[in-house]
Order: C-alpha cells, then structure tokens, then sequence
C-alpha cells in the first residue's frame, strides 16, 4: 500500500483509491487474483498521461472547443489542455487533490469545490463517494450548485481503462449511434447510422469514438474475461446516455469504456439537452448519479440470461 493511497476491502474485492484526481488505480477479484483495471507503474506516470490508468472521474467529461461556452448568462473559461492545442478535455479536478470527507473499511467519501478548483469559473460541491458492495464497486456522485448567480453545467463521466495484459475480454455493447467527429474529435452535431448490439474481443477494438446510446439512458456494458469465468458488468444511473469508446492501436495494453451524461462539446451544440445531455443545474439545485462495476460468476451470469 502507498502512502497516499485509501483501501478498501471486503470478501470479494480490493480497491485502491488515490485523492489526487479521486482516481481508483487498482481494482482486484479476489477469488481470480484478476487486476481488471490498467495500472500505472508510478503516480508520475500518472501525472503524465492522466487518463489512461485506472478508474479516473471526469467533471465533466469530453471535449469542449476552446475550452470556451456559455450557460445562462454565464461565461466558462477551462484551460485549453488537449494536446492538439483546440480543447479542454476532460474538465477540471483531475490533477487536484481532492479532500477525504469520510472514510471506513468498504468506502470513502471525496469531496472537490472551488476553493480547489477555481478554474471551473463558478461555485460548486462535488462529493464522490466509493463503496464495495457484495461483488460491486458502487460509485454514487452529488454536485450541488453552490452559488446564487446563474446555472452550472451538471455533467460526470469516468475513464474506466480495463487492463488486456492478462487475458481478453469480450466486450458486449449497447445499441448506439455515432457522433460525427472533426479533425480534433470534437462532436460536430451530426450523428452516423446506428449500431446493434454486439459482441467483440477487446483486443480488435480500435477506435476513439463517442455514442448517444439508442435508449436515451445508459444500458449495461458486460466485459467477460477469457479464460477466467468471470463477467464484469459496467451499469449507471438513467442520466448516463452517452459512450465514448477508446482504444488507440491494436498493440494499446488498455481498453477504455466511458459512460458520460453529455456528449462532449455538449454546451456549443444546438441540439436539444436531451440528445447532447446537457443540465444546467440551478443555484442551490442538486444532481445526484450513480454507477457500478460488478463482477459475475459467468456460469451464473448465463443461467441468469437464460
């Protein structure tokens, strides 16, 4: 265990939580000894490349052009930290230490606001709370709009980076619709034919590509591991209705699996909040959301589809 790190264990699972970025850097199946998440091989790795270890929470998720939009009157500024110079990715609070709100041995409460992170450019209250449940991780979420002037943009995601090391997975994906990308895979408001369910191996994955998942709300997307017979199984909260799937080349060790709320670029689309997921939370309003990562025998999960 390092020093900066929070662990929480049950039965079924250990999970270890760093405060810089509220990130889950390692995620184990006891039974299986299976380490489902990318680790990195240093906390300056993951300084480096921020996004591509572990289970990192996104607020809020994507690209915004510019770093630049405007909500109820009110004018945001993030910094410009895409590499191709054109976009905030990724919000803010990933590189803030976010401060230990309570803890004991199966969860932690994290808590992120504007004294640590003025760059979001109004006043807010973040609270993530980790907890083991039986064979879940439970990630619960609430941001409460804590100023008085004008409407915040309510939006969560996570970088969820599954480790391919070890074994492949097949990925079973929801039916979705692709978002029409520029040049700097930023969201253009067009969308591209939908897709079905289906089922790939993990490792024939290549792609960067966000979805508006086909329900309009998020539907289970089940990662079985290969030759460990143990299904995990990715769920969140009905606000949850975007997906961004990641993979840069066929010889990337990770998968990335990315539930959002918004589409990224969500506030500079003129499309309506319930096809980009676009919530301009009132002041003193709160939203609340909800996910889990839960690990399956796959010989019950069969008998339960069957």
């Amino acid at each position: 265990m390092l020093d900066y790190e929070i662990v929480l264990a049950n039965e079924w699972l250990t999970a270890s939580i760093d405060p810089l970025g509220a990130v889950v850097t390692r995620l184990v199946h006891k039974p299986t000894g299976l380490h489902w998440l990318f680790e990195a091989p240093s906390r300056a790795a993951r300084e480096q490349s921020p996004f591509i270890y572990g289970l990192v929470p996104l607020f809020p998720p994507g690209r915004i052009r510019g770093g630049r939009f405007a909500l109820g009157g009110w004018e945001y500024q993030w910094p410009v930290n895409d590499p191709s110079g054109h976009a905030n990715l990724h919000g803010v609070g990933f590189n803030r230490v976010w401060e230990v709100d309570g803890r004991h041995a199966e969860g932690v409460r994290l808590r992120l606001d504007q004294d640590r992170c003025p760059e979001f450019g109004a006043p807010f209250s973040l609270v993530l709370e980790y907890r083991l449940s039986d064979r879940a991780l439970v990630m619960e979420a609430e941001l409460v709009n804590t100023g008085a002037a004008a409407p915040i943009p309510a939006a969560l995601g996570y970088h969820i980076n599954v480790d391919l090391t070890a074994c492949d997975y097949r990925c079973q994906w929801p039916p979705r619709i692709p978002w029409e990308v520029d040049g700097h895979l930023i969201p253009t408001g067009r969308r591209g034919p939908m897709r079905g369910r289906d089922t790939v191996a993990a490792r024939e994955v290549v792609e960067d590509q966000p979805y508006r998942l086909v329900a309009g709300r998020f539907e289970p997307v089940a990662l079985t591991a290969v030759d460990q017979g143990v299904r995990v199984v990715l769920d969140a909260s009905s606000e949850f209705g975007q997906l961004v799937i990641y993979r840069p080349s066929r010889d990337a060790r990770f998968l990335s699996v990315e539930p959002y709320t918004w589409v990224p670029n969500a506030p500079n689309l003129t499309l309506p909040p319930a096809e980009t997921g676009l919530v301009a939370l009132a002041p003193g309003a709160a939203q609340r959301w909800r996910a889990t990562v839960t690990f399956i025998d796959d010989a019950q999960g069969e008998r339960e589809e069957g």
